[in-house]
């Protein structure tokens, strides 16, 4: 969930122009992160370096070599909490429907950019991107509390299970339960406190995920 540094989203632009990674970058600079890449390869790059932690891909269909198709469905692969966008000319539409089906684009753009439509689209993916990493962080207290759980009744249920055992044993023993009374008494209290514990947790469990509320 590598999506952005201090609270700041992390956003590249893929352009192999170098004027529109240069206005790209004085356009958003002041609410993002920008990072830019003149092609697919020195993209993959910065996508790698877990220093990056891209959140959001901005990249332009046609370049030299790879393209930006090529690029996003790599990402929607190895990357797939990354939000993707592509940048393209009106007579590539036909070609970008593999795209689209295939990568998962967030978002197809025309050229020339219109970047108070970029920044519109920027925002939406900000917050989507910001609900997945609620809702991320959300699954993984969970899990952890739900592996605490675990280890916590696993000792008790052990212990409940084992004085269970004991407790048949001695009754279907030789001169039945009237000599074993106090051994009796103690096993099942034991068995009592340790029940208790265990319905304390759960009890516990179900205030806290009730009290996180539901995922978003």
């Amino acid at each position: 969930m590598l999506t952005s540094t201090q609270g700041v989203i992390v956003v590249l632009y893929v352009d192999d122009e170098d004027m529109a990674r240069k206005y790209f970058e004085r356009t958003f600079a002041a609410t993002y992160k920008v990072l830019t890449a003149p092609d697919v390869d020195s993209a993959w790059r910065i996508l790698e370096d877990p220093r990056a932690q891209v959140g959001i891909v901005v990249s332009d269909y046609r370049m030299p070599g790879r393209s930006g198709g090529e690029l996003l469905r790599r990402i929607a692969e190895e990357f797939p909490h990354v939000i993707r966008m592509l940048v393209t000319a009106y007579a590539d539409r036909e070609v970008l429907l593999d795209t689209v089906n295939t990568g998962e684009v967030f978002r197809i753009l025309e050229k020339p950019l219109n970047y108070q439509e970029l920044g519109s689209a920027l925002r939406l993916a900000s917050d989507l991107l910001k609900m997945r990493n609620a809702r991320t962080l959300r699954l993984q207290a969970i899990d952890e509390t739900l592996s605490f759980l675990a280890h916590e009744l696993n000792t008790p249920l052990a212990a409940i299970l084992n004085f269970a055992r004991g407790l048949q044993e001695r009754l279907e023993a030789p001169g039945g339960p009237a000599s074993q009374t106090g051994e009796l008494l103690k096993a099942s209290k034991s068995i009592g406190d340790n029940a208790g514990y265990c319905l304390t947790l759960l009890a516990c469990v179900r205030e806290n995920v009730a009290k996180a509320g539901p995922l978003p």
